[in-house]
């Protein structure tokens, strides 16, 4: 931005922050306390610049208008004051909605008005005629003055609006500024048991914006551009909010529902923002309309209240997960644990519920509890418990699903819930700490609440007989049976998982006693021995604690290791494949995780398969199974996708395949299940551009290969060690022979295109967009927004600005794309871009014909359309087409113009020509920056500073790249005047009467070109007056230094202020002209045209 530029977004206080020759005032408005202004007022120097709002200008007409920018219009601006509201514009710094702006062009001028038309940058004018406005910010505001300031802010900060964030302590609202546009409020509790819905009736016929606070609500539907969300009474009977009754802050809405007032058909809109955000983004539901309408609303907003509350439901002694969802993206918050030791003498455990690894450790909030299919409340209503670190539920071990207590753990705290013997279904809360009384508390209670109590039995000496076949039933993680060789003898079950996936899991059995140890057989229950013993006890294991049998999921009913733990340890015993005694050597050295993989390639053919590291072998030397069962890539590889982007590399199972037991990366789990189904082959799909595709490229797509049939898993991006897998279920149209076939489709492209796009942030740029968001068919959200950009950076073409739709996310461009009709391919992929600027001539809307790519670093790259007109190729913006009406090169600006996309971006700049180097773009940047300090009252500085003092400056300032310059000006600043000189000296040109550049001497420089006997440079004077960046860099960084203007709206001016031409004549007078060889005094140069 120009030092004599002013942007009205910054509330300035004292003295302007981008111009200390600007004074700023601030204050209330007079009768209309509730509004502010802010006025920039021109202290000394040069007229007020451009009039900005975020760096970008302002611009008078309306939407539908052409649009002229204010620097046009008002070329003389001395004071600009800008009007807000104080209470909905609080920011201290900055003014997001400003209403009216007003103009004074002389000092002794009156206000020329202009009204916000609704983005800040687009300004109406308002007519003279209109006599309601004051003089200035010190005049009092009038009822009709008042009164537009109102309807202003009403529209500005969408104050007629449903606020859903409005509950019933205000049964019903309105707009706070014109008390007019009124909103009914009604509540209803107990929607789906456990929901609270809130009905929000307008009662005008105009729009309501419907928002979240001050967040205005857009919605995301079939198309691809947001959409606000619009009611009026007569259209719509109501908005209706959904939360969950623990969110009493309300906090976080889960679900609108907008009801139709003529067919009473209801739309329904799903919140996709965060917990606790701004919730301003959602989508249109479309085809669960009626699904939600008939029967299916309570398990979405149970999906929707624990991914924003991290509300669970629990359902007391079993194991459930958070709401046992269907949804392969609903992760479980919480894990579950029975504690089968709570208190032995009386056989007493509990069912602890914490959080989860795929919640990564957080608090949950319990929405719901039920014993069996009963719900449980408290004395108030149901019972909830938020932010819970732990939750245990007391009860026998022979009756788990009918507890008698409640630990629920906070965090630094805890509270106890005691059932009451009364109402089953009713939990009282108990004060104190209650953990040392759980014996007592359950022998006072279990006979009326009728607990079966776990009966004490006796072990034999001869040793129990353990069923390790034996497992717990229901959904739970315990059970019992009786030890058939023992009499009646109840034995005690404990389910465990043991690894993330759940892909092992183990069963503890002991007897029902409260011994710590006892006799085991050898001899099973349910065939077969464990060891083989010596002597009198040949037959029989002391000293045990319990006794465990481990399973893997894909065939969980066939026990693949026996442990028996002691005192000094568990001891494991595995089996042959067509053993019937489980024998220590066959695991001997292994600790649990080897012997348990070992086992299950032996006794079920399962094998771990490792996507980064396929052909690793997980044997560690340990296992014969695991070493013979390799994975080697295939000796003929398959046909990649077609596009050439993409490659597929394929691994083959020796021995006819075998089952994968777990399937991890990088040695880590991943969360794709085990299967019981044999695998010959693995599949694999890389970028081919991946940076690390010679060794280390992250996979993009995975499939395993059963009976012909490939079964896919996508790379959801999840993190950043590629352990999150989304199984495809439509995957046979990827390859020809509705899937088992070895040609690939476009298909498989078109899914791997959208999985790069996840991973990669790879784009293909659809040059045909403008004003929309784009990316691949199923990307939310889409990757690229497109909008025209806020000013061309080419004199007579109209640009279009690529960016991210993802904060603070760049993008790499593969290809550049027209309606996916033509598409060109980049020879080398263009990574970490930030913006990708489409360009189209003024005189050819239609077809583009340029293309700056720009990264993060400022480092640009230019592609022109090809003389074909199908393709790209690498130019430079000087190389541009031209309109059949346009005449002369194009004229490039200011490469750095925001687009006001980003709080980030630098402000704009004037540097003129091109800049490719960084180091060289910084150092121009830090001498304007300089510069501007002086702005255009250069010349005042000099005669109250002294010609030295300026030098000075010159020397610290300006870049070794124009010591031409510099030395011309060390010669035009040497004070050596002669009375023969003076009289030389050409006519000055006329100024106003404040000593500023008047506009009507614009012409002086051309009648000095006419008049001038025009001079050719010789090859070596072209050369010296043709330093780099001279022509270009230089141009417009002097446009706003006025040692030979007096003002930036000069000769100098602008980006054609020197020029090679204006640069040559300069070096021309310095050769011979007599006026600038021999140097005059600023006094005798300040109105001298070059």
């Amino acid at each position: 931005m120009s030092s004599n530029d002013i942007d009205i977004r910054k509330r300035c206080k004292g003295i302007c922050s981008d111009n200390f020759l600007l004074r700023v005032e601030n204050g209330d408005v007079k009768e209309a306390q509730s509004y502010g202004y802010c006025t920039h007022k021109r202290f000394i120097g040069s007229w007020i610049g451009k009039v900005n709002y975020g760096k970008k200008p302002l611009l008078i007409g309306n939407e539908r208008s052409d649009k002229k920018p204010f620097s046009e219009i008002h070329t003389r601006i001395e004071e600009v004051t800008t009007y807000y509201h104080q209470e909905y514009d609080r920011d201290t710094k900055i003014i997001k909605a400003p209403l009216l702006i007003a103009i004074r062009e002389y000092s002794r001028a009156g206000y020329k008005w202009y009204k916000n038309t609704g983005n800040n940058r687009i300004w109406k004018e308002i007519p003279e005629t209109e006599n309601i406005y004051p003089n200035n910010n010190t005049d009092s505001a009038d009822s009709g003055f008042k009164k537009q300031l109102d309807r202003l802010a009403c529209s500005l900060h969408y104050l007629h609006r449903v606020n859903i964030r409005n509950g019933t302590n205000e049964p019903n609202y309105c707009c706070p500024v014109c008390s007019q546009y009124g909103v009914d409020v009604t509540k209803q509790k107990g929607i789906q048991e456990i929901y609270t819905r809130i009905d929000h009736s307008p009662q005008e016929s105009a729009p309501y914006h419907v928002t979240y606070q001050d967040a205005l609500i857009k919605y995301q539907g079939p198309g691809t551009k947001p959409n606000l969300i619009s009611v009026k009474k007569g259209d719509y009977d109501k908005i209706s909010v959904y939360y969950w009754e623990g969110d009493s802050d309300r906090n976080n809405p889960l679900l609108i529902e907008v009801t139709q007032a003529s067919t009473k058909k209801s739309t329904w809109y799903e919140n996709i923002g965060e917990s606790g955000g701004k919730h301003d983004k959602w989508i249109k539901l479309e085809q669960e309309d009626a699904n939600l309408s008939s029967g299916n609303l309570k398990t979405k907003l149970d999906y929707l209240s624990c991914a924003f509350n991290n509300a669970v439901r629990i359902n007391l002694g079993r194991d459930s997960g958070c709401h046992d969802s269907g949804n392969g993206n609903h992760k479980s918050r919480i894990k579950t644990r029975h504690n089968g030791t709570v208190d032995k003498a009386l056989l007493l455990s509990a069912y602890e519920y914490t959080p989860s690894k795929e919640s990564g450790g957080k608090s949950f909030s319990v929405a719901e509890l039920f014993i069996g299919s009963q719900r449980q409340k408290n004395e108030s209503g149901n019972i909830f418990f938020k932010d819970v670190t732990k939750l245990s539920s007391y009860a026998s071990f022979c009756d788990t699903t009918n507890p008698f207590l409640i630990c629920v753990e906070y965090t630094g705290r805890n509270e106890w819930y005691q059932r009451n013997t009364n109402d089953k279904n009713t939990w009282e809360k108990k004060d104190g700490e209650l953990f040392g009384q759980i014996g007592n508390i359950f022998n006072s209670v279990h006979q009326t609440l009728s607990i079966n109590k776990c009966s004490h039995y006796r072990p034999p000496q001869t040793g129990v007989q353990i069923n390790i076949t034996e497992q717990p039933k229901d959904g739970t993680l315990d059970g019992t049976y009786v030890s058939s060789g023992s009499g009646t003898l109840s034995i005690l079950m404990t389910k465990d998982y043991i690894s993330p996936q759940k892909d092992f899991f183990k069963i503890s059995h002991r007897p029902a006693t409260d011994n710590e140890t006892f006799v085991v057989s050898r001899d099973l229950q349910s065939g077969g021995k464990i060891g083989m013993g010596s002597g009198k006890k040949w037959n029989i294991i002391e000293g045990v604690q319990n006794v465990d049998a481990y399973f893997w999921i894909g065939m969980p009913k066939e026990p693949i290791l026996v442990g028996v733990k002691q005192n000094t340890g568990t001891t494991l015993h595995g089996m042959g494949q067509h053993g019937t005694r489980w024998m220590l050597d066959q695991v001997k050295g292994l600790s649990e995780q080897q012997a348990l993989e070992h086992q299950n390639c032996q006794l079920n053919g399962a094998i771990p398969f490792d996507i980064q590291n396929p052909t690793k072998d997980h044997s560690g030397g340990k296992s014969d199974c695991l070493k013979s069962r390799k994975i080697e890539e295939s000796a003929v590889s398959p046909k990649h996708p077609p596009g050439g982007e993409y490659t597929t590399k394929e691994y083959t199972i020796n021995k006819g395949g075998a089952k994968i037991s777990r399937v991890i990366f990088d040695g880590i789990y991943t969360n794709i299940c085990a299967t019981k189904d044999t695998v010959t082959k693995v599949r694999i799909c890389y970028w081919k551009n991946d940076p690390n595709i010679s060794s280390r490229a992250i996979p993009l797509l995975v499939g395993f290969v059963k009976s012909g049939v490939i079964d896919w898993y996508e790379n959801n991006g999840t993190g950043s060690r590629n352990l999150y897998w989304t199984h495809i279920k439509e995957s046979k149209d990827y390859y020809d022979q509705n899937g088992i076939g070895q040609n690939p489709r476009q298909s498989l492209t078109d899914k791997l295109d959208e999985v790069n796009c996840r991973i990669h942030h790879a784009v293909k740029i659809n040059i045909s967009r403008k004003n929309d968001l784009y990316c691949h068919e199923r990307c939310r959200p889409e990757r690229i927004k497109v909008k025209k950009s806020a000013t061309s950076l080419l004199d007579g073409y109209i640009g279009y600005d690529h960016i991210s739709n993802i904060y603070r996310e760049t993008f790499t461009v593969t290809a550049i794309i027209n309606d996916a009709t033509n598409s060109t391919r980049m020879n080398t992929v263009l990574r970490d871009v930030k913006r990708v600027t489409v360009y189209f001539q003024s005189c050819d809307k239609d077809i583009p014909v340029t293309i700056r790519i720009e990264d993060s670093r400022g480092t640009e790259k230019w592609l022109n359309r090809t003389v074909e007109g199908n393709g790209w190729e690498l130019s430079n913006q000087n190389d541009l087409p031209r309109c059949q009406t346009t005449s002369g090169p194009s004229s490039t600006k200011n490469l750095s113009v925001s687009s006001g996309d980003s709080s980030s971006e630098s402000e704009d700049s004037d540097t003129g020509g091109k800049i490719t180097d960084i180091n060289q773009e910084e150092s121009y940047s830090k001498m304007l920056t300089n510069l501007a300090k002086f702005g255009v009252s250069m010349s005042t500085a000099a005669e109250e500073l002294g010609t030295n003092a300026i030098k000075g400056i010159i020397d610290k300032t300006l870049s070794p790249t124009i010591q031409l310059v510099e030395n011309v000006l060390e010669d035009v600043l040497t004070p050596v005047v002669t009375p023969q000189q003076l009289d030389s000296s050409p006519p000055a040109t006329t100024s106003s009467a404040t000593g500023d550049y008047d506009p009507a001497s614009s012409g002086d420089a051309q009648q000095d070109s006419a008049t001038s006997t025009p001079v050719t440079p010789t090859p070596t004077e072209a050369k010296a007056a043709a330093v780099t960046g001279i022509g270009e860099g230089l141009a417009t960084g002097l446009g706003s230094w006025a040692i030979f203007g007096g003002s930036t709206s000069g000769t100098l001016a602008g980006a054609g202020g020197l020029t090679g031409f204006g640069l040559w004549k300069l070096y021309n007078r310095y050769k011979g002209d007599p006026w600038v060889r021999h140097g005059y005094p600023m006094k005798c140069l300040k109105h001298v045209p070059y």
